[in-house]
């Protein structure tokens, strides 16, 4: 009897574990289609060669366009921020969450004919 509830236990806990890494990969995995999304639309493209950087979508005066891209994709119940930074930089949150965050990034290097390095880095977690 003893030796069952210990196996019980057990299989919650292994079950609990592998959802977790589950939903990390599908996280990622969304957040990594967002960012492809904004590099092979090329008006999104543009929109990041023209943003100042640093940037964030918080920003008043970030690009709405980005932010009308970024509020469409972005699931219900989760909070997307989206920075743009030189391409040297740490390029860190700024903020305080008490939820898991999961950021991804994407290098872009140039634009048509002019070269402007930028980092565009994700950062998510739930509301």
């Amino acid at each position: 009897m003893a030796i069952s509830i210990l196996l019980g236990f057990l299989m919650t806990i292994l079950s609990y574990v592998d959802y977790e890494r589950k939903d990390s990969a599908l996280v990622s995995k969304r957040n990594f289609e967002i960012l492809r999304g904004i590099e092979t639309n090329s008006s999104l493209r543009h929109e990041v060669f023209l943003s100042d950087f640093p940037s964030n979508s918080v920003e008043e005066d970030f690009s709405p366009v980005l932010k009308s891209y970024l509020n469409g994709e972005v699931p219900v119940g989760e909070v997307c921020i989206l920075y743009v930074c030189e391409l040297e930089s740490v390029c860190l949150f700024e903020g305080e969450v008490a939820e898991e965050i999961y950021s991804s990034e994407i290098l872009f290097f140039a634009e048509s004919n002019s070269y402007f390095p930028r980092k565009l880095k994700l950062f998510c977690y739930d509301e």
